[in-house]
């Protein structure tokens, strides 16, 4: 701790301020990410443009920003124009270049990892949705299904097999994995960096729920949003529903008498 301090003190006297070049360098983070937008001229453009700019408060990315003419020659030399910077993501409102194709743009193949889920189960729709989308844009893909139990134990251990698995097939392929909860897509991403000592650049891991979990590690991952507090009060509020209606009909609990012979 005292050494800790006298470094703060001597930073503190030199008005040291940080080289983010230097930091770029050893990690290979930029922290940029790019946007191209048809114009300025349209509310909605700039209005978006402005709302995505304010996030830099929430996530601390900055953004390299290029407005285009509507041409998709244009827009693809936009887009390797902000390759060039090493950017770590990308958003696109132009709508020149087809989604598949960006979609497939930086990822050899894509990977779903699951747990088997029975067709009359609504999840199940993720799973058909996924290999249906992969198999019509014919995107190179795989579907991983393991039963991971219901113990943290249990799911590590069959992410680690998962892990070996897609290190044997698709080693040195860029791969976007989409695994079904934030809480085994954290899991899988504390294994990639034990194991690495860091995210690898060929791995990209997105997880579903939109959970705690997902914001609060210290890689945060992307996830889908479900608006949780939400769904929960609709289903709350149709029960409650369905249950007045009921006392409507019936408006008296069912009772049993009984009578002496």
């Amino acid at each position: 701790m005292e050494n800790q301090q006298i470094i703060a003190d001597a930073l503190k006297e030199l008005n040291y301020k940080e080289n983010k070049v230097a930091r770029i360098l050893a990690n290979g983070k930029t922290e940029f990410v790019g946007i191209i937008i048809p114009d300025l001229y349209h509310h909605y453009y700039s209005e978006m443009l402005s709302r995505i700019l304010s996030t830099y408060e929430t996530f601390g990315y900055k953004f390299l920003v290029f407005v285009g003419d509507k041409s998709e020659e244009t827009e693809r030399r936009y887009i390797q124009e902000l390759l060039s910077y090493k950017i770590e993501g990308m958003i696109i409102l132009n709508h020149t270049i087809p989604s598949e194709e960006l979609a497939r743009h930086h990822y050899d193949i894509l990977i779903h990892i699951n747990s088997p889920t029975p067709e009359n189960v609504p999840a199940y729709g993720r799973l058909k949705g996924f290999s249906d989308f992969c198999r019509e844009f014919h995107l190179k893909h795989e579907v991983i299904l393991k039963d991971f139990g219901h113990s943290y134990k249990v799911a590590q251990s069959q992410l680690v097999t998962v892990l070996e698995h897609i290190d044997a097939a698709y080693s040195g392929q860029k791969k976007g994995i989409f695994v079904s909860n934030d809480t085994h897509a954290n899991a899988l991403l504390n294994l990639l960096v034990r194991r690495f000592g860091h995210l690898p650049d060929d791995y990209l891991i997105v997880g579903f729920d939109n959970s705690p979990i997902s914001r609060e590690a210290i890689l945060p991952i992307g996830t889908v949003g479900q608006q949780i507090d939400k769904l929960a009060y609709e289903a709350t509020a149709l029960l409650v529903e369905q249950m007045n209606e009921r006392k409507k009909r019936n408006p008296f609990p069912w009772s049993i008498r009984f009578t002496r012979s």
